[in-house]
């Protein structure tokens, strides 16, 4: 996750950001969540450092409905449930696990040029920067809830600790 340290910080202080800007977050909470995610940032546990795991499970201040709410409305993006797709491996760095929890996005389809994209920090400049830039290509983004993005990004640890095995095995 150090690769990634710079990012995911500036990811999630403009989160904070936008969420005080679109009320969703009043300044008071957003000092403490703030406070609590560069504790975690700098913990052993530093690659599930989140601020809105921080607002969801630490200050239970962040009802993550009016956020995605605010996503359908304000940004006409549509909301996907990772749970009810099928996330593959495309063994290629935008894929990489590291990333995807550094900016909670997930690619999770490619239709010719087309990226999909599922995120929770949508609202979050570095993190739509970052992706636009790195795929090179239009790119369809979803808004997601963080326990789907959760999920699936446990499930997508498990394909690459799986292919892991396989190629161990194969190399044998």
């Amino acid at each position: 996750m150090n690769e990634y340290k710079a990012l995911t910080l500036r990811s999630n202080l403009f989160l904070v950001s936008a969420l005080v800007e679109h009320g969703l977050l009043d300044v008071a909470h957003s000092d403490a969540a703030n406070k609590k995610f560069i504790v975690a940032l700098q913990s052993e546990s530093a690659a599930q450092a989140s601020v809105l795991s921080v607002l969801l499970h630490e200050l239970t201040v962040r009802d993550e409905r009016a956020l995605i709410q605010l996503l359908a409305d304000k940004y006409d993006l549509a909301l996907i449930d990772l749970d009810f797709i099928q996330i593959s491996s495309l063994s290629s760095q935008q894929r990489e696990l590291n990333l995807c929890r550094a900016t909670a996005t997930v690619p999770y389809d490619q239709v010719e040029d087309t990226y999909m994209l599922a995120t929770c920090y949508y609202l979050s400049a570095p993190v739509i920067t970052h992706w636009e830039q790195l795929l090179a290509g239009p790119v369809l983004w979803y808004a997601t809830s963080f326990a789907a993005m959760a999920l699936a990004l446990g499930r997508l640890q498990e394909i690459y600790q799986t292919e892991a095995d396989v190629l161990s095995e194969v190399s044998k």
